[in-house]
This record gives C-alpha cells, sequence and structure tokens, in this order.
C-alpha cells in the first residue's frame, strides 16, 4: 500500500486485519530536484510571459474536475485583484481546460492565469514557482507531485485527505486546507505571500522531510525487506 489512508481502506473494503498490508510509501531522487541555473528560471518565465519578479502559484496535474482547478483560481482571484505582480500557472492539460480558462475569465484574472499544457519534466516549472498548491477534491491515495515540490524546496498547500496527509507536516513543510472551501484556500495562500521567511523555512523543511522518508532508496529498501520477510 502507498499510504496509511489506502491501507485502512483496502483492508476495510477486504474485511482483513491491517496487519496483513505493509505501507510503501512511493520515492523520488531529491537530488534531481535541486535549483536549476538563475539563467534557466528567467528564461522559462520570459517564455509564459512572467515578469522576473512575479509572484507565482503552481499546480502540477490533470486538468480535471477532480484536482480542484476550478475552486483553485476562484480562491486565487481577490489575490490577484490586490497583488499586482501574482501570477498563477497550472501545469497539465486535460479535458477541463478550456473550461478553466473561462472561469479566469469571468473572474477578470485570464491574464495573469497561464496553462502551460503537458510538461515531461516539472524540476525545471517548479523553480520558477514561489508556492506549490494541490487543490484536489476527491481522494488522492499518495501525491508524487507533492514530493517533487517539496524536493524543490517549495512551501506547500494540500487539501486534508486520502494520504496527502502523511506527506504534508501541517505548519511545517506546508498548509493542509478543506477540500473545496475557497475562503480558507486564498486565507492559506495570502499568509505565505505575506510572509517570506516562512515559505524559506518550510521549503526547507519539506525537502528535509521527502530526504529521509520518501526517497526511491528508502523505497527500494523497503521492498527488500518485505521480499526477505516472505522467503
Amino acid at each position: 500500500m502507498v499510504s496509511k489512508d489506502l491501507q485502512r481502506e483496502f483492508t476495510s473494503l477486504m474485511q482483513i486485519p491491517v496487519r496483513s498490508s505493509v505501507v510503501i510509501y512511493h520515492g523520488i531522487m531529491p537530488e534531481e530536484y535541486g535549483a536549476p541555473h538563475k539563467e534557466e528560471v528567467l528564461a522559462l518565465r520570459k517564455k509564459y510571459e512572467i515578469p522576473p519578479q512575479a509572484e507565482v502559484l503552481m499546480a502540477i496535474g490533470r486538468l480535471h474536475r477532480e484536482k480542484g482547478f476550478d475552486y483553485l483560481i476562484r480562491a486565487v482571484a481577490p489575490l490577484i485583484y490586490t497583488r499586482n505582480n501574482l501570477y498563477l500557472v497550472l501545469v497539465g492539460d486535460g479535458t477541463e481546460k478550456h473550461a478553466l480558462q473561462k472561469i479566469a475569465q469571468r473572474a477578470g484574472i485570464a491574464h495573469r492565469v497561464i496553462c502551460t499544457g503537458y510538461v515531461p519534466t516539472v524540476g525545471l516549472m517548479l523553480a520558477v514557482s514561489d508556492i506549490f498548491i494541490l487543490p484536489s477534491v476527491v481522494r488522492e491515495s499518495f501525491g508524487i507531485v507533492l514530493l517533487e515540490a517539496m524536493a524543490a524546496q517549495k512551501p506547500v498547500i494540500a487539501s486534508r485527505l486520502g494520504g496527502i496527509p502523511e506527506i504534508v507536516d501541517d505548519g511545517v513543510t506546508g498548509i493542509l486546507v478543506t477540500p473545496g472551501d475557497e475562503k480558507e484556500l486564498s486565507r492559506a495562500i495570502a499568509s505565505l505571500l505575506a510572509d517570506p521567511l516562512l515559505r524559506n523555512k518550510m521549503g526547507q523543511e519539506g525537502r528535509k522531510r521527502v530526504a529521509h522518508y520518501f526517497t526511491h532508496t528508502r523505497m527500494i529498501d523497503a521492498f527488500d525487506r518485505l521480499i526477505q520477510r516472505k522467503k
């Protein structure tokens, strides 16, 4: 199982003891998410017409309704009205792309909401951002993209559901919010925008957490131990 949340759901559904299953978290290679050269970041900002000094909120994933990008746009709108250098970047593609663009247009913020389409590697994209957001409204067993953002030393704001709270240490590596609550999400974003020192601290703590609990090496070692137990 990739999370304790999924373990509880599965064992309850199958009516088997929790101890009959094992949780092995996904792992990544944190070293792949080091800080890129400043020139690369500036070039990418230029590509998407983001000013060098702009504050960037970023979300990555399939542009489908369950990802909550619609309510993210509505949550960000009042912040954009009062901050002349705030941008929202949505990385990914999907069936809701045009609907999301229309929501941004109706809110009057289409000029500050950028849909990049599919991007094969997210490491450099994350370097462009100041805050990473995962606003899912449907249960997520895990969230590898959160590991990637934390490895890139970005503070994260994510929905309090599924296996997400096992990744994000609320108040330490980021902020957990109620799924679908626009006002709560907006407040969480505003609080981090107002406190660069806290953002930096959460980013540092996030990378430490990934390096300790969610590395590829740790995942492989866990599988090796499981195989040895079965022999």
